[in-house]
């Protein structure tokens, strides 16, 4: 529609500069300059950064009690923003960066957010963790170090797409199971394959989520660094809403 246009057009410019290895720190859109509003990008960024605060379930608190001094333009502005979300910052950090670099249109905020799970060592005895389909990124609370060797096995069966249908108004289900469906592909990968990642959660820089791997099913697999274990089903931040679901996925040190 005429009114989809403008929020198409924004998402190109952050699509296109994400590409071209010039996206954006949440800190870097904080302090553009008064006038930087006269340059389309810079206003794309700002909505951008506007519209993730203000929908994402954990942080939209906070965000919406800051506007309250809108009318301030100075650095203390964003200064105090960043005060008030505290610890939380590094949570919008992270989670800010999977949003810019997999933003499209109908991008699932509230479903792509990340729960805060207590982080502990992963010990001996084997985990199981519930990954659910129709959400992004899930921790698993598990801190791993480089050089550990894990086996996981990822057992279940979940709803990964609703085809259109007349007869069934909720749609035709896709199942799927770990190792996803070739019917159809997100970023190289069989929608509904189980994904894996490592991040630090109070990382400073670029997130871990944004160098992961598929698992499938299962396998054995080294850890390249050190941090926490995430999981999530692959496919689109825009589809989540049709999933239905979850996978129980087993995690054990293998020690010999």
């Amino acid at each position: 529609t005429k009114e989809d246009v403008p929020y198409w057009g924004r998402i190109k410019i952050i699509k296109d500069q994400v590409a071209e290895k010039k996206g954006l720190m949440i800190q870097e859109i904080m302090n553009f300059g008064s006038d930087a509003q006269l340059r389309l990008d810079a206003y794309a960024w700002s909505w951008a950064a506007c519209s993730f605060l203000d929908t994402h379930p954990a942080f939209q608190k906070t965000f919406r009690e800051h506007l309250k001094n809108i009318g301030d333009s100075s650095p203390e502005f964003s200064l105090d923003l960043v005060k008030a979300y505290g610890e939380q910052w590094f949570q919008v950090r992270q989670q800010w960066q999977v949003f810019v670099m997999n933003i499209e249109y109908g991008f699932d905020i509230a479903r792509e957010s990340i729960d805060v799970v207590e982080v502990r060592p992963l010990e001996l005895a084997a985990e199981v963790i519930p990954v659910r389909a129709d959400r992004g990124w899930q921790s698993t609370g598990l801190r791993v170090t480089a050089g550990m060797k894990l086996a996981i096995t990822a057992t279940g069966r979940f709803v990964i797409h609703r085809e259109e249908s007349e007869n069934q108004p909720q749609g035709i289900p896709w199942e799927s199971e770990a190792g996803g469906i070739t019917l159809r592909y997100h970023r190289g990968q069989p929608l509904g394959k189980l994904l894996i990642a490592l991040d630090e959660p109070q990382q400073l820089g670029e997130t871990g989520l944004s160098n992961y791997g598929p698992v499938g099913a299962g396998g054995d697999i080294m850890i390249p660094s050190d941090g926490v274990l995430y999981f999530r089903v692959n496919d689109s931040p825009s589809e989540l809403a049709a999933n239905e679901g979850t996978l129980q996925v087993t995690v054990q040190q293998i020690t010999d």
